[in-house]
């Protein structure tokens, strides 16, 4: 009875240190804004209501949209959370911090089950519970669910070891639904079934069983969510958006596993991912001759480290920002092999007493330098525009970048900046549809009409079959008083949305667009529709 209860107490006092650090490194990210895409996704109409919670299995909205994704359960989560929440952006980010509390514990436990060691477990936590790339799903709502996934995916993990190794007969009810819910709410979690394969092939549990069946059950969801992905989310723009998949994946790995958050120096934290996989490498060398036990347990958490960043390669290259967040588990299996690596070769080179000490020792000074990087660069995510801006001074030639601050400028309210940085990517890349699109936006709150109508044209001559810039020009002519060329901009864009499948949206806009005309020409509504925008389909 001792025993059960100190390890109690001890998991209490742990946690309240690793619980600590979240909040003093993370605290102040609850009174951040929204990110640029954070008010796309909760102006999105679909979202907005959670009644079309079927409808976000069979289209690709909101998060979705910017990354190819098939995630329903992201959009069913931001759809209730937009109920509950509204526009206030400090309960988002409170929720955030309460997510990633939930993934530190789930840290804790699996680090305590291997290890049999609180300290290890408790420097593995601390670790995990500070590292930059975290950063990413503690400022956006998207990469907060992204985030919220993977904890459900770590615990789902947590109680699959627990039950393989205790009871012979267990369900693993719990570990099939945080599982699927995993999955389904972001892509970075459809490697757990691999994770379960993996432990199964390379760890029997104590009785020397394998339960394959659990891995196999988890293989079939993660089937089932590739053949959603390929009905509703697959086209030509994935290909292109997955290009750079292996490059992406290269970078996956050097952002876990070096130290810090490449930004202003990408090339020094290169040297220092090129310097750690030296040490995990000179460390396994050095640890080859130890207990076959250990020596697997080190193959297997550095096995998980990379199938976790196995999914850039469907994915694509994303900036760090965006991608750090499907890394949380990734990061979590770098810190526990990182921290048990360094304990093992302190019990291999000193006595035991000292070599924890030294081991814990050598490991807070990681956790202070992961935590002073953290604490400088969350400053930075503050605000949008500012962000946008050092992005684009730190990364000149990178053109997402400059697109980001173009739309920051504009959703932020400064339309003159905002049109600068569209003219200079138009200079780079003059057949760029989409740049002549969103410049639209800009000049109309600069009242440049006829300039506006001019870019919408020019999209349409570079694409063609750009049914929603035809739909813009529609929405701005109307509004100019040129309602029978508004009304034919408006069937030209139907025509294209019903040849590309897209029955309901061009049924929905028509209706729109009638009504704004309604809206218009009625004189009792002139008062109401005074000083309105064009219709905007385009924005989410």
């Amino acid at each position: 009875m001792t025993e059960p209860r100190e390890e109690k107490k001890g998991f209490r006092t742990h946690m309240a240190v690793c619980l600590a650090a979240v909040a003093c490194l993370f605290g102040r990210a609850v009174f951040h804004e929204f990110s640029l895409e954070d008010v796309a996704f909760l102006n999105w109409g679909i979202i907005q209501d959670p009644r079309n919670f079927l409808r976000f299995w069979t289209t690709i909205a909101g998060p979705s949209v910017q990354t190819f994704s098939y995630t329903p359960l992201k959009t069913a989560c931001l759809s209730l959370m937009y109920l509950g929440f509204g526009t206030q952006a400090y309960l988002y980010h409170g929720f955030a911090l309460i997510v990633h509390g939930f993934g530190v514990a789930a840290a804790y436990q699996i680090a305590r089950f291997f290890t049999k060691n609180g300290t290890i477990a408790l420097c593995t936590a601390l670790l995990f519970a500070v590292h930059p790339l975290h950063i990413g799903g503690m400022s956006s709502l998207a990469g907060m669910v992204d985030m919220l996934g993977l904890v459900l995916m770590l615990w789902a993990l947590w109680h699959y070891l627990i039950l393989r190794e205790n009871d012979e007969h267990a369900s693993f009810l719990w570990v099939y639904v945080l599982g699927c819910a995993a999955i389904f709410m972001t892509e970075a979690a459809v490697v757990f079934p691999l994770l379960l394969m993996i432990h199964e092939i390379a760890r029997p549990n104590a009785r020397g069983r394998r339960y394959w069946r659990t891995a196999i059950m988890m293989a079939a969801v993660a089937l089932l969510y590739f053949i959603g992905r390929y009905f509703f989310v697959v086209t030509e723009d994935v290909v292109s958006a997955s290009a750079g998949s292996l490059q992406a994946f290269f970078k996956g790995i050097i952002w876990a596993v070096g130290i810090g958050y490449p930004q202003e120096l990408p090339e020094r934290f290169l040297y220092g991912a090129i310097g750690c996989l030296a040490f995990l490498l000179s460390g396994l060398c050095v640890l080859k001759q130890e207990q076959n036990e250990t020596y697997s347990f080190l193959k297997l958490i550095g096995g998980w480290l990379l199938v976790c960043v196995l999914p850039f390669l469907i994915m694509g290259d994303f900036p760090v920002y965006v991608a750090g967040r499907y890394l949380y588990a990734a990061a979590f299996f770098w810190c526990l092999l990182f921290s048990s690596l360094i304990f093992m070769i302190m019990q291999r080179s000193i006595d035991r007493p000292l070599a924890v000490k030294a081991g814990a020792s050598l490991v807070m000074f990681f956790i202070v330098f992961y935590g002073a990087l953290t604490f400088y660069n969350l400053g930075f995510v503050s605000l949008p525009v500012a962000f946008y801006e050092r992005m684009v001074k730190l990364y000149p030639d990178d053109e997402k970048m400059r697109l980001d601050l173009a739309r920051a400028y504009q959703a932020y309210g400064d339309p003159a900046k905002s049109f600068v940085q569209y003219s200079q990517l138009i200079k780079r890349d003059p057949k760029n549809a989409d740049v002549y699109f969103m410049m639209e936006r800009s000049l109309v709150a600069v009242k440049n009409y006829e300039m506006a109508q001019e870019a919408l044209q020019q999209a349409i001559r570079i694409k063609p079959d750009f049914a929603e810039a035809y739909y813009n020009l529609a929405g701005l002519n109307a509004f100019l008083g040129r309602y029978e060329e508004g009304r034919n901009y408006a069937l030209s864009a139907v025509r294209l949305w019903q040849q590309q499948g897209k029955i309901l949206e061009a049924g929905q806009a028509l209706d729109a667009f009638e009504g704004f005309v309604i809206s218009k020409t009625q004189p009792e509504s002139q008062e109401t529709t005074k000083g309105s925008a064009p219709l905007d389909p385009s924005s989410p």
